[in-house]
């Protein structure tokens, strides 16, 4: 997966990512704070990735946007239907400036033979 950049509205102004990464990611209430004007993250609902990492086990651990591609889904065996959910979760606290926020994700899939 890679997502483009924070949300951000016409205005430029931004909900930042929290601080978290998919390879560290971390739980929600400790790096989205009520101090914070707004913060945005995601969940892969895929509880084993590469090589058995549960890094997303937790039902709560969530990263923010990085540079480049992120791993969120993986099997270890050969499939032909496989199915994973990915939760974004956002709060904005009331000093976040109104509008419309957007990005853009895209999710690219790489067999490995």
């Amino acid at each position: 997966m890679e997502i483009s950049h924070d949300l951000i509205n016409s205005y430029g102004d931004s909900i930042p990512s929290i601080a978290s990464t998919n390879a560290v990611p971390a739980i929600w209430e400790s790096v989205c704070t009520s101090v914070m004007t707004g913060c945005f993250g995601y969940h892969a609902g895929d509880n084993t990735l590469y090589d058995g990492s549960v890094r997303f086990g937790f039902d709560d651990s969530y990263s923010g946007v990085e540079d480049g591609l992120v791993e969120v889904m993986s099997s270890n065996v050969p499939v032909t239907y496989d199915v994973s959910e990915i939760i974004y979760k956002t709060r904005v606290g009331y000093l976040q400036p109104a509008g419309d926020y957007t990005t853009t994700i895209r999710y690219i899939v790489i067999p490995i033979f």
